[in-house]
Formats: C-alpha cells, structure tokens, sequence
C-alpha cells in the first residue's frame, strides 16, 4: 500500500528544495531561523523526544508503530539501495564486526544488518524510543542503549554507523562526537543530506533541531572546515537522489 501523505510531503519538499538551491546558505540559514526558535534552551533529549512526539517527520502507516524516523529511513528506494550498499560493506570484512548505530530511530533501518554482525548496539538519545525498540526488536545479538553521543562515552566496537543524524546537530558538537568515534572504531560509515551541486558551500552551523544543512543549501563534510576530520581512505558506497538533493553513505577508514 502507498503511504500517500508519505509521497505528498517528499514531493513539497523536492518543491521546495528546487526553490531554496537558487538562495545563499546566509540567507537561507535567516530565513529558516523561526523554525528552530522553537528548540532554544532545550537540551538534545528534550528536542528530539518532542520531534518524535509531534509527529514533526512524519506518520507510520502503521498504526502500531509509535516511533517513526521519516521518509529518509522509509522510502523503498531509499532503504534498499542502503541496506544493499552496506551489506555488501560487511560483507567484505574478515570477521563479522561489532557495530554501534548511534541515532539508530526506530529501527527500519538496523534490523537488516543483524545476520552479518557479531554483535549489534542500537544508540539513542530518545529513552522512549530506547524502550519501544527493546519490546519491539529482539534478536540474541542486538541490544540498545539511552545515550547522548555528545555527553556519553561510546560502546566499543570495530563499525559505527550514522545515518542522517549529525546533519541535525551543530559543528561543535558534531566535532566532540568525531573526537570520541576516532578513538573507538575502526571504520565509520556516514549518511548525510547533500545539495545535488559538488560546489556547495559545506558545514554552514545550524542550531540542533529537526531541519538539516540541505535546507540552508549546505551540507556536511567533515573532513572540510572547520571539523577537518582526518581518515586513513574513504569510499562513496552509495548515492541516491533525495527530496531535491541527494543522500550519500561514504565509508570512511579510521
């Protein structure tokens, strides 16, 4: 079945985006300032405990699913030319590694990898979340954990995955989280938002809510200005057009 409102609202915001790429990431950043008024003096868990409440990315078809991550961790092209990308990635290495998603949702996502893992460690800042995913998913090598990767020390292991979450957060503490996965993993692989042009001014700073780089015309490097995050290689396994732009998954070696 078609999740109508689902395709309605990836259509306004290819709209939308079309209309946004034609404007200056300065003037887009002022234009888009009342939307994250709503968040100042909230803390990371308050402002993603209230987009998930508000249904603010939107509605499962499924009226049993309570938690839902948006059209980015949903739409059937989407999801199956990442999970395809990143099976193939696993796939590749020597022992099944143990991998830590952090900003893992509600899960759409990370129950595709669970065959292939050794051991799998769903993070995220959501405790409501944390505990619905835990009735919800259960598999002998998967467990979750309530953590705020800005705060918290990370779990241990040789992947971590995050997929379309530091795009909502801002330099600095997207840099504090850089800090702590060069320390903890071997490989990292990243899924961000991106404008369609490969000359895009990069890591615009945006407050932390549930609006992203893409809608200032910007997008994340992390390895441009002023994050500068060094690697030892990198390869782009996936690419896919998205709401106007294009949402990119590169596997980065630490």
């Amino acid at each position: 079945m078609v999740n109508l409102s689902l395709s309605k609202k990836i259509k306004k915001d290819a709209a939308m985006s079309k209309l946004e790429k034609l404007l200056p990431p300065i003037i887009l950043r002022w234009s888009k300032s009342y939307s994250w008024k709503r968040w100042k003096n909230k803390s990371n868990q308050e402002i993603f405990e209230e987009i998930y409440r508000n249904k603010i990315w939107g509605k499962s078809p499924n009226s049993a699913d309570v938690f839902f991550s948006g059209g980015g961790s949903h739409g059937p092209d989407v999801v199956s030319s990442y999970v395809k990308s990143v099976k193939k990635f696993l796939s590749s290495l020597k022992n099944k590694p143990v991998v830590v998603d952090i900003g893992c949702g509600d899960f759409n996502i990370g129950k595709n990898f669970l065959t292939m893992v050794k051991k799998y460690v769903g993070c995220d800042i959501v405790p409501s979340l944390i505990d619905f995913n835990k009735k919800t998913h259960r598999h002998k090598n998967l467990s979750f954990i309530h953590l705020d990767a800005v705060r918290d020390e990370l779990p241990k292991g040789e992947v971590v995955i995050i997929r379309q979450v530091l795009q909502h957060l801002s330099n600095a503490q997207i840099q504090i989280i850089l800090r702590k996965i060069i320390l903890n993993y071997n490989y990292l692989i990243l899924t961000e938002h991106l404008p369609t042009t490969e000359n895009f001014v990069a890591n615009v700073d945006i407050p932390v809510g549930h609006l992203i780089r893409a809608n200032v015309n910007s997008g994340l490097d992390i390895e441009k200005p002023p994050l500068n995050f060094e690697v030892k290689s990198k390869k782009i396994i996936d690419e896919i057009s998205h709401s106007g732009g294009k949402i990119q998954t590169i596997v980065y070696e630490l």
